[in-house]
C-alpha cells in the first residue's frame, strides 16, 4: 500500500503507526498534521482545514453580514469550477461561523493541489457575477424572513446565543444589513490583513 514516509518530513517511520486510526504526528501553534495508512483503496487522500481567526473591530454587523453573502457566492463560483474535480472524489469549501472563517479542502493526493490552488484563486480573485449575486441576495432575503417559522428548538437556540454574545444578530435584524448590500460590495470585499490562522 501508498506510504508517505518519503514525501512527508513529519513521518520518519511508519511501522510504528496503526493503520486502523489516524494519529497526530506533528503540531504547532498553527499546523497540525495527522496521518492514516490508506489499506481500503490504495488511493491516498488528504484532508485540509484551515480555521481564520479574524480581529474583533473588523466584526461589525455591516461587515459580518457583508461577509456571509460574499462567502456564498465564493461557494457557488466554486461549484461550477470544481465540478469535475468533485466527479473523482474532492471538494472544496469556505465558510464563516460569525467569528471565524473555515477553509476545507479534501481528495485524493493527485487532486488535493489543484483543488487548493482553486479555492485560493477564487478567495483573491472572485469569478461570480451580478446575476449569481442578485440570485443569492434575494433566496437569502427570503431564508432570513422565512426562520420565524422554524422549529422553537431553533428559534430558542437563536435567542440563546444572542444572550451570550451582545453584537449577534437575529435572522430578521439581519435583513436590512443585506438589502443594502450591492454587487459593488462585494466585488470590493477583502479580507483585514492583521488575520492569523490556528
Amino acid at each position: 500500500p501508498f506510504t508517505t514516509v518519503s514525501a512527508s518530513p513529519y513521518l520518519k517511520d511508519a511501522s510504528k503507526l496503526s493503520p486502523q486510526k489516524p494519529i497526530n504526528i506533528y503540531k504547532d501553534k498553527t499546523l497540525s498534521v495527522w496521518y492514516k495508512q490508506e489499506t481500503e483503496f490504495l488511493k491516498p487522500k488528504t484532508s485540509i482545514s484551515a480555521k481564520i481567526n479574524l480581529p474583533t473591530a473588523f466584526l461589525t454587523n455591516e461587515n459580518s453580514t457583508l461577509l456571509a453573502l460574499w462567502i456564498q457566492l465564493i461557494n457557488e463560483s466554486l461549484t461550477a469550477k470544481l465540478y469535475t474535480l468533485n466527479e473523482i472524489g474532492g471538494s472544496a469549501s469556505i465558510s464563516f461561523d460569525g467569528s471565524h472563517i473555515y477553509l476545507k479542502v479534501y481528495g485524493l493526493n493527485t487532486t488535493i493541489a489543484p483543488l487548493t490552488t482553486k479555492l485560493i484563486q477564487e478567495i483573491t480573485a472572485p469569478s461570480f457575477n451580478e446575476s449569481m449575486f442578485n440570485r443569492l441576495k434575494e433566496s437569502t432575503i427570503r431564508h432570513l424572513s422565512n426562520s420565524e417559522f422554524d422549529s422553537p428548538l431553533t428559534i430558542s437556540g437563536r435567542l440563546t446565543q444572542k444572550l451570550l454574545k451582545k453584537n449577534t444578530l437575529l435572522p430578521k435584524e439581519k435583513i436590512p444589513y443585506v438589502q443594502k448590500i450591492n454587487f459593488e460590495d462585494t466585488v470590493n470585499f477583502s479580507l483585514p490583513h492583521n488575520i492569523f490562522l490556528t
